[in-house]
């Protein structure tokens, strides 16, 4: 299900380099895939003596579309480096906080970890200049959290 953006849509980021939330909610236009799905299980086959089923592996995906803008706290410009970043902090995740009805407190919040798997830009001159990430959660990441803001 994808959440347009809305006047009161949400959307923070902190990069594996910097612990500080920074609300990228202007330049967000669409989140879709929050809050993710788990794997109900995998099987792995030990040697030739059977399967093994853990149960409740996180495997969850999700994008978000922003607009490509080059401004200091933009949202390309916290997603510019993001490479060097990935590289510099392997086994660091991305914070991400989104909040589709606003940041008011009582309203659903959805948190989670996950790491960066590609940014895609447009593919028609005519597109608005727009850039996707496609995020991935993967077993060194927290799972997600659907609370209300605070």
């Amino acid at each position: 299900m994808a959440l347009s953006h809305g006047r009161s849509l949400y959307f923070a980021v902190s990069t594996p380099s910097a612990g500080a939330m920074a609300a990228i909610s202007a330049y967000t236009s669409e989140v879709t895939g929050l809050p993710g799905e788990q794997d109900l299980n995998d099987i792995t086959v030990a040697g030739a003596v059977g399967y093994s089923n853990y149960p409740g592996l996180q495997k969850a995906s999700f994008s978000s579309k922003h607009i490509m803008d080059t401004v200091a706290g933009g949202a390309w410009a916290k997603f510019g480096a993001f490479q060097a970043n990935q590289q510099a902090y392997p086994t660091t995740a991305w914070g991400i906080q989104f909040a589709p009805a606003g940041s008011t407190a009582g309203l659903p919040l959805i948190t989670c970890n996950a790491m960066i798997k590609s940014i895609t830009g447009p593919s028609k001159v005519t597109d608005v200049n727009t850039f996707t990430v496609n995020w991935e959660m993967s077993a060194g990441t927290s799972g997600v959290t659907v609370g209300t803001v605070t």
